[in-house]
């Protein structure tokens, strides 16, 4: 794995603010880190959130898309000739002499 400049400055960058976010934080009573976590949870309980109702769509969808090709066949055997129980006409000559 390479680490471009971008990622490299990132990471000097949270080394060198780290220390005085956190001092700053400890002045106003970590509202800083507290502030942050309820929005990382937040964020988890939206997430999870979406993933249930993603998952429940899903099901609907399938579930509608089995009801469609369960009415296609079924469509398909009452319409198909070979497995009718209804006769081809045949013709029949009669002599009357």
């Amino acid at each position: 794995m390479e680490f471009g400049p971008l990622l490299f400055a990132f990471l000097l960058g949270g080394l060198v603010f780290a220390p005085i976010v956190n001092a700053i934080d400890s002045v106003l009573g970590h509202t800083i880190a507290n502030t942050t976590r309820n929005l990382a949870k937040s964020t988890i309980v939206l997430t999870l959130e979406l993933a249930d109702r993603a998952k429940v769509a899903c099901a609907e969808l399938a579930e509608a898309f089995q009801d469609l090709v369960a009415e296609a066949q079924a469509d398909r055997r009452t319409s198909d000739p070979s497995t009718s129980s209804v006769s081809t006409p045949t013709e029949v000559e009669i002599d009357v002499d």
